[in-house]
């Protein structure tokens, strides 16, 4: 998954099951922490999404579903 640095905004790939601290290539500031299982992200770190930037045209969209409760 990448993700955005806070400090200085460049954005690193971080394996979501890392083992290892990561810190950011450009400031040094830490990125995430590993908790046994999935990474915990830093408060303030940006999580980026690509699906949602580029969604997959076979895919519908959250505001384009809806709900027919007449079934």
């Amino acid at each position: 998954m990448d993700v955005k640095c806070p400090g200085c905004y460049k954005i690193t790939t971080v394996f979501s099951h890392a083992q290892t601290v990561v810190l950011c290539v450009g400031c040094s500031t830490v990125l995430c922490q590993p908790t046994g299982g999935k990474a915990r992200l830093t408060e303030g770190v940006y999580l980026l999404n690509d699906y949602k930037t580029y969604p997959d045209p076979g895919c519908a969209l959250e505001s384009e579903v809806t709900t027919n409760h007449n079934i």
